[in-house]
């Protein structure tokens, strides 16, 4: 008989739904006072399509976590996704509500409060640490990274106790820190810089345990940790440029969704074995994008040197020189990927091909045998091989 206890499968599942419940109205909340304030942001960060943007990786949280919480209730990634994900949309719905109070009216006390919150707030963020650190079964390693999760957890709550207190005026609003504590400025500042030492020591052990697992995986849990690699790989690429233009914030922005993306794809193992072509088809388009991106630029300059430089000529030689270099280039780029990155399949590959060509001209029958059995044994590596032929 089924269980309706309070930890009933089915009491557990509403449990998961109900928190991504509250998580999205939340956002919706921001959403709409983002649209009521003409999309302003409290953030300074991005382009004005930020409060819009956000709600990508403040959505995928708590739904990936509700999925994981219903179906593996005992996986801990599920519910700090949950946690997460509710956290992320109280801080948007309090910074939007922020915006406002600074905008249209003074700011009453409660409405301080909220303002307070909604800017210093960083921990619903920077928790992503534990997703890394549970990841894929929702539990550490073993028992000798509890030192990691305990500097996290300093360090996470030590910056966020030191932006509360801050005294002075919530940037970039006008609204003055209710919280503040006069004369504690330099020492606050203090402790902020040391949670955020620590705080990045917790991130360097939480990337060393990933490659742990890893080691000692097993062909599955490899899988799993590849999809989460592939994710965080894509976001450490952009976040070192994320300084240069609003435009590469939002870019950051959109790929935070892919770690709370891959998580659920290699715990609920929906579409796990896809991995290496996913990553082969990302290094391959990515490549030939930026060879492409370089061959157009470079030869619309060249070509501007040579004719008039307000010729339209040479963005229309250009694009069709593009055009026609894409299908060599991909094919290049796509060898040059296999070779480098697949060469067990890249030779398994020419191997077929070979025989292809082989098999062609080849008219003695007992010769046609001992190649096949050769090409199977050295591409599929089975234990055995048998070859059985029907008669006429």
């Amino acid at each position: 008989m089924p269980s309706y206890g309070l930890a009933s499968p089915r009491n557990t599942a509403r449990l998961a739904w109900l928190l991504c419940a509250v998580a999205l109205s939340l956002l919706a909340t921001s959403v709409i006072l983002a649209i009521a304030n003409g999309l302003q942001s409290s953030d300074e960060w991005g382009t004005g399509a930020y409060p819009l943007l956000v709600c990508i990786p403040a959505a995928t949280f708590p739904v990936v976590g509700a999925l994981i919480a219903s179906r593996r209730p005992g996986n801990a990634v599920g519910w700090v996704c949950l946690a997460i994900g509710v956290g992320i949309g109280a801080q948007l719905a309090a910074t939007r509500y922020a915006v406002t109070l600074d905008a249209d009216s003074p700011a009453t006390s409660a409405g301080r409060w909220v303002a307070w919150f909604g800017v210093w707030a960083s921990f619903p963020f920077t928790s992503s640490v534990f997703v890394i650190l549970l990841f894929p079964d929702g539990r550490l390693p073993s028992r000798g990274w509890r030192g990691v999760a305990a500097l996290a957890i300093v360090g996470i709550v030590a910056g966020n106790i030191a932006s509360a207190l801050t005294p002075g005026v919530l940037a970039p609003l006008s609204i003055a820190n209710p919280a503040g504590l006069d004369g504690a400025t330099d020492a606050l500042q203090i402790i902020g810089a040391v949670a955020f030492a620590v705080f990045a020591l917790s991130i360097v052990g939480a990337g060393a345990s990933i490659v742990a697992r890893f080691r000692r995986g097993d062909g599955v849990e490899r899988r799993q940790i590849k999809w989460f690699a592939f994710a965080a790989t894509l976001l450490a690429l952009a976040v070192p440029f994320e300084g240069t233009t609003p435009l590469v914030q939002d870019l950051v922005t959109v790929l935070a969704a892919g770690l709370p993306a891959a998580a659920g794809i290699a715990i609920l193992r929906h579409g796990l074995y896809d991995i290496d072509v996913v990553i082969n088809r990302t290094l391959v388009y990515g490549a030939l994008t930026a060879t492409l991106a370089a061959a157009y630029l470079s030869a619309v300059l060249l070509l501007q040197l040579v004719l008039n430089p307000s010729s339209h000529v040479a963005i229309a030689t250009s694009t069709l020189a593009v055009a026609a270099l894409f299908r060599p280039a991909r094919a290049r780029i796509q060898e040059a990927v296999n070779r480098r990155f697949y060469r067990s399949k890249y030779d398994a590959a020419r191997t077929l091909e070979t025989f292809g060509a082989r098999v062609r001209n080849e008219v003695d029958l007992n010769e046609l045998e001992a190649n096949l059995r050769a090409v199977v044994l050295e591409t599929m590596q089975p234990a055995e091989v048998s070859l059985w032929l029907r008669g006429e």
